[in-house]
C-alpha cells in the first residue's frame, strides 16, 4: 500500500500543448505508478522563444488535460518571477508537496542534456528523472542512460511507450498554411487557438515545411 504520493511533472512551453504531450502522460501515469500529472506551461522559458502568452499557453494546457484521468494543468509559473528555470519550479513543488515523491518527466532527446541545466545537481536533488521513450528511440538511451550514471550517479528510470512524434513547431505552420490540425491537438485546443486567432502570423516555418506541405495538396 503506497504511503507518499508519486506526482509526475511535464513542463513545457506547450506552443501549443499537443497530444503528444498528454499521450506521454497518460503512459508515464500507467506505467510508473503516478497518482497524477501536472504539465506546467513554462511563463518565460530561458532557452525558447514563445509565440503566445502565458495566459494562452496555460489555457490550452488546461483544455487538454480537462477530461482527463489524473492529468491536470498547473498555473505554478505563472504565479513565478524571472525566467522559467526547472529547479524554481521543483523547489516551489517540494514546499508545496513535502512528503510526495516527484517524477520529472523527460524524452530520451532531453536526457543528455539534464547535466547542462541550470542548477542540475539541486535539481535532480529535488527530483526523480523519469524518462519516456518512443520505442522507435530507444536505442538512444544506453548512452543517456550511462552519461547520466558518471554524473553524479543518478538512477534514470526508462519506460518505452507509444508516443507520436509530433512537434509544436510544425503544428503552427500548419495554422499559417490553412492546413488540418485535427490529428495534433484536442478538439477543445483546436477550438481555442481559432476563436483567439493564434499562431495566424508571425510563426517562423521549418525549412522543409512547404515541401511538407506541397506532399499534402492534391
Amino acid at each position: 500500500m503506497k504511503t507518499t504520493s508519486r506526482i509526475g511533472i511535464l513542463g513545457g512551453s506547450f506552443d501549443p500543448v499537443h497530444w503528444g504531450h498528454i499521450l506521454l502522460a497518460r503512459e508515464a501515469l500507467r506505467l510508473a505508478d503516478l497518482d497524477f500529472v501536472l504539465l506546467i506551461a513554462a511563463k518565460d522559458p530561458p532557452h525558447k522563444a514563445v509565440q503566445t502568452s502565458p495566459a494562452d499557453r496555460f489555457r490550452m494546457a488546461y483544455l487538454a488535460a480537462e477530461g482527463e484521468n489524473g492529468i491536470y494543468a498547473s498555473d505554478l509559473e505563472l504565479k513565478m518571477s524571472g525566467k522559467s528555470y526547472a529547479v524554481d519550479t521543483m523547489r516551489e513543488l517540494k514546499r508545496q508537496f513535502p512528503h510526495a515523491e516527484l517524477f520529472y518527466l523527460v524524452g530520451s532527446d532531453v536526457l543528455t542534456t539534464l547535466p547542462y541545466w541550470y542548477k542540475s545537481e539541486e535539481l535532480v536533488s529535488l527530483v526523480k528523472i523519469l524518462c519516456i521513450a518512443r520505442q522507435n528511440a530507444w536505442g538512444l538511451e544506453p548512452g543517456a542512460v550511462s552519461s547520466m550514471r558518471e554524473w553524479q550517479n543518478i538512477p534514470v528510470q526508462i519506460i518505452r511507450a507509444q508516443i507520436p512524434a509530433i512537434s509544436s513547431t510544425e503544428i503552427r505552420s500548419c495554422l499559417r498554411m490553412g492546413l488540418p490540425i485535427s490529428a495534433y491537438v484536442p478538439e477543445s485546443v483546436e477550438k481555442y487557438i481559432r476563436d483567439n486567432g493564434l499562431y495566424q502570423q508571425n510563426c517562423p516555418l521549418p525549412k522543409d515545411v512547404l515541401t511538407v506541405a506541397d506532399r499534402r495538396m492534391p
